[in-house]
């Protein structure tokens, strides 16, 4: 029988020796580092030791810790080369596939207002986002506002957040999203993502129970991401405590900040 190879790596993918003896016919593994990226062959690399990323070809140097080429979905408040945010002991990004939970903290007369960004299978970012009602003073209704059903396809979210989608208020200067929260997935999650905004998009507004945070929250479910939901203890308060628990459970930038809190992600700015 036949094994494949033992690898040891530092953090950014740089191989250090195993301890142990190799087994007998061993197999040799092209495979290594972070999630099946593939070291680049002997032709290209000239024995380099580089890494190769994805289906965009991104090519990492792991004693660096930087891609050699400028990264086509970048944190530009770093560097376009950075990897990982340079910390990759907390992030990893096999393929650069991601969703953006965008924040507009003064939406809703101030309670804010959450939309998201999903890749779609061209790898482009498209807005989806629930933007509620014009019956019964905003409360309920049909989606009548105009929904963002995939709206757009932006190569970064750092292009959307500058483009002329993310409005600006002519009083402050200020543009609607003001943050951003960007999330690791794979193309699978981003499809699930997809499906979940969907679901919730499907639904009349209704400002308690479908909404532009439980848009994105159901977002979330699909890519197996958590939602910022409450938990058990704070739910229980909420029973005892109905009017402080609705705005615990409801309002969109306290949402925001949860999800901040329970997922691993990148904060990015207008």
């Amino acid at each position: 029988m036949s094994f494949l190879k033992e690898y040891g790596y530092y953090p950014f993918g740089l191989s250090m020796k195993v301890i142990g003896k190799e087994a007998a016919g061993t197999l040799q593994n092209k495979f290594k580092f972070n999630k099946g990226s593939e070291l680049q062959n002997q032709e290209f690399s000239d024995g380099a030791g580089l890494e190769m990323y994805g289906t965009r070809f991104r090519i990492l140097d792991p004693q660096l810790g930087r891609w050699l080429q400028v990264d086509p979905k970048p944190n530009e408040e770093i560097s376009s080369f950075v990897v990982f945010n340079n910390n990759p002991i907390r992030f990893n990004d096999p393929l650069g596939d991601t969703v953006v939970v965008l924040s507009a903290p003064s939406g809703a007369h101030g309670a804010g207002h959450l939309a998201i960004l999903i890749q779609d299978k061209d790898k482009k970012y498209s807005l989806w986002s629930k933007n509620g009602t014009n019956e019964s003073a905003g409360i309920y209704g049909q989606n009548d506002k105009g929904d963002d059903k995939g709206f757009g396809k932006y190569d970064t979210p750092s292009e959307f957040m500058k483009s002329n989608k993310n409005l600006v208020d002519k009083k402050t200067g200020q543009r609607e999203y003001t943050q951003g929260f960007v999330i690791s997935t794979s193309a699978k999650e981003d499809r699930g993502a997809e499906a979940g905004a969907k679901k919730e998009l499907d639904k009349d507004y209704n400002v308690l129970g479908s909404n532009c945070a439980t848009m994105v929250q159901n977002a979330l479910d699909g890519a197996n991401k958590k939602d910022g939901s409450t938990s058990l203890i704070k739910t229980i308060l909420y029973i005892a405590s109905p009017i402080l628990g609705l705005i615990d459970q409801k309002t969109p930038n306290i949402i925001y900040q949860r999800i901040k809190d329970q997922n691993n992600g990148t904060v990015i700015n207008q």
